[in-house]
């Protein structure tokens, strides 16, 4: 999984539907894993520079049902976002 963005989809246990799909403004993952509880991790690294914001590497977790970010965790030199929402 490499380029430039990345996405994380859930399929049903039959592979039939969609349960959801998110876009994530990261670098492609390149690893994934899910947990007893259903909740997506996505690691990934690289260099993407947005205005304000450059990520190294990173590692998030999705919330179960895909609705929200549980918890996100990244490293190497970063800068502070425009909204102040990471650090370096």
């Amino acid at each position: 999984m490499q380029g430039n963005t990345g996405f994380v989809a859930k399929l049903s246990s039959d592979g039939k539907q969609l349960v959801y799909a998110t876009y994530l403004n990261l670098p492609a993952g390149q690893a994934l894993a899910v947990d007893e509880e259903g909740s997506a991790y996505v690691a990934g690294g690289g260099s993407i520079t947005n205005p304000g914001i450059t990520y190294v590497n990173y590692i998030v977790k999705l919330t179960p049902d895909g609705s929200a970010l549980a918890s996100s965790y990244s490293y190497g030199p970063l800068s502070l976002s425009t909204d102040g929402r990471t650090s370096g």
